[in-house]
């Protein structure tokens, strides 16, 4: 069992040494709720279903009967919560001992910092999985052949190559051939493009340029108006994905009244002092229309 021991911080309660650097303790701001839905969960398994459509409406002769149709239950994903948490320990020496309080400051903020480590991580599960984990519908997040539930045809929520303004323009185009699951269009329009915060500075320049970005032309950006999303926690720098972000594709989820519990405790038998922080929750993706993604090759 791992203490924080007098030997491990020596240096901080030698006299003269006051200034201590514990800046990557502190609170910084989340990414993951840009690209990912958050929610209380109230079950130990949470269930996001998806409806299929009615079947379209057809000329009926005078006198002839309607064609009704049924409200029916597509692809289910199911959620189970699973605990995550850590902890810290520390000596009653190292604690007496420590002049400057370093341990009594940092304390907490490193148990803050490796929970909301584990948050950002879950927050991007579906997208670093996007390609090779298969969803409730059977095939991955990003597939060129996404079944639909009443009809034979597939939507494509796949393409290829790197991060440029003509794929781009590309993956905003499939968007217009989107359909719902009797097989009809669906108004589906990207509005986000995210990607790894390595990539910022050519989303931006994507982006933002009144012309069309590297080249030495006249061409306006004619790019849709897509706001940038950026996580450090992507496992790919090179993938990236453009939403329409009325549609949810990822979910993290946590069970009501067990998000980043922190507890803290002094062990009667050595008066050594531990604490603990955990959620329990989970997360995944949902085989919903309005995503297009690239590896980035």
């Amino acid at each position: 069992m791992a203490y924080t021991q007098l030997s491990q911080i020596s240096r901080a309660i030698v006299l003269g040494v006051n200034d201590w650097f514990t800046a990557n303790f502190d609170a910084y701001a989340v990414q993951y709720p840009q690209y990912t839905k958050t929610v209380n969960s109230t079950l130990e398994t949470e269930k996001y279903d998806s409806m299929a459509n009615l079947a379209p409406v057809s000329e009926i002769a005078e006198g002839a009967n309607f064609d009704f149709g049924s409200v029916e239950q597509a692809y289910e994903t199911q959620v189970k919560n699973t605990k995550f948490g850590g902890g810290i320990q520390f000596t009653v020496e190292s604690l007496a001992y420590d002049k400057y309080q370093l341990l009594i400051e940092a304390k907490a903020k490193e148990l803050m910092h490796i929970i909301r480590d584990k948050e950002e991580e879950l927050g991007v599960k579906a997208y670093d999985e996007a390609f090779t984990v298969n969803l409730a519908d059977g095939v991955p997040l990003c597939d060129n052949s996404h079944p639909l539930y009443n009809t034979s045809g597939t939507n494509d929520t796949l393409i290829t190559g790197a991060l440029t303004p003509d794929n781009v323009k590309a993956a905003s185009q499939q968007f217009a051939q989107f359909k719902n699951h009797q097989g009809k269009p669906m108004r589906a329009f990207p509005d986000q493009l995210m990607t790894h915060e390595f990539n910022m500075i050519t989303v931006e320049e994507i982006l933002n340029s009144r012309n069309k970005a590297y080249e030495m032309s006249n061409t306006e950006n004619r790019l849709p108006a897509l706001r940038p999303a950026y996580s450090r926690y992507l496992t790919s720098t090179t993938a990236w994905f453009l939403r329409d972000t009325k549609f949810d594709h990822s979910v993290i989820q946590f069970y009501q009244g067990y998000r980043n519990k922190m507890d803290w405790e002094e062990d009667f038998d050595n008066k050594n002092l531990k604490g603990t922080i955990y959620f329990l929750g989970n997360a995944a993706g949902l085989p919903r229309p309005g995503i297009v993604g690239s590896l980035g090759t």
